[in-house]
């Protein structure tokens, strides 16, 4: 497993019930699978998934179980069902760091398969998402406006 980590400055910082968002720091991962690699992201958000440190230790312990450096092909539907018991409990209480790995061994599957991630999990995937916005923790005229 290769690991490269990573932390990007908000361009407007987003306030939340839980306090104001300004950096986001995760983890770029690449795992193989099969006869393909792929790709996966881990950027926990400490107060809703587990710390940033908790999660690089459930991916240094992701790496430990996977010391071949390759896993099994899988199931789109079940990303995960081939898995060790190391890999599995490395990931129980970590969702961003699970989130990486299932990310990762997903893409392996569309790219062995010559297929996007989205059709690899849908039939007809929209090609396009009308909306994608996160709206802060401010007054209702603020929210209304953004």
């Amino acid at each position: 497993m290769n690991r490269r980590d990573f932390a990007l400055d908000l361009t407007t910082p987003l306030s939340t019930a839980r306090g104001r968002i300004e950096r986001r720091e995760g983890t770029l991962i690449e795992l193989t699978a099969g006869d393909a690699r792929g790709v996966g992201e881990a950027t926990p958000l400490p107060g809703w998934t587990e710390s940033l440190a908790d999660c690089r230790a459930a991916l240094d312990a992701v790496a430990r179980a996977v010391s071949d450096g390759r896993l099994t092909p899988v199931d789109p539907s079940h990303p995960l069902a081939a898995a060790t018991d190391a890999l599995l409990d490395a990931v129980s209480d970590a969702p961003a760091a699970r989130h990486a790995v299932e990310c990762a061994l997903l893409d392996a599957a569309g790219r062995r398969r010559g297929r996007s991630l989205a059709a690899l999990l849908a039939d007809d995937p929209a090609s396009t998402v009308p909306v994608n916005a996160t709206l802060g923790d401010a007054d209702a005229a603020t929210t209304a406006q953004a």
